[in-house]
């Protein structure tokens, strides 16, 4: 199956700079909103969402016995993510500063035991799970360039 990407690009709104796109492929799908407004500071906000689902691997089917279950489901999420990105210059060198906020809803969860280095999977699909947390970094040149002919 071919991966489809549909994206609709308005170059203005008012002042403000809005692109949303749909992403599809055979196990998930995603969406997103982003704006840029149109401030001093350059900074791009961006809202997604999506779904997955991943069927289970061989291993994923055998219960802790070695017994094959086929009835076991796709695991699935539902995930939301809210970023921003801020572009400065410091010392004269581009810079930016990023941050996410996300949330994950996990069904069908086939947990496992990890004994040593061996994984045993129950087979059962009988877990749900969440996860949520945020994240911040920065990228930058911390050293200024060099050209080639300096030593």
């Amino acid at each position: 199956m071919v991966d489809q990407e549909n994206t609709i690009t308005f170059s203005h709104i008012g002042h403000e700079n809005v692109v949303i796109s749909i992403e599809t492929s055979t196990q998930s799908i995603e969406e997103f909103f982003s704006i840029k407004p149109n401030w001093k500071k350059d900074m791009l906000f961006r809202l997604s969402a999506g779904i997955y689902h991943q069927p289970p691997f061989y291993r994923e089917l055998r219960d802790r016995t070695g017994a094959i279950n086929p009835r076991v489901k796709a695991q699935k999420s539902i995930h939301f993510v809210l970023d921003n990105e801020y572009s400065f210059l410091l010392w004269n060198r581009s810079f930016a500063l990023k941050g996410d906020v996300y949330y994950k809803n996990l069904e069908n969860i086939n947990p496992y035991t990890l004994e040593d280095v061996r994984i045993r999977y129950a087979a059962s699909n009988n877990s749900k799970a969440y996860t949520y947390g945020a994240e911040v970094r920065m990228n930058g040149h911390l050293f200024p360039e060099r050209s080639h002919g300096s030593a």
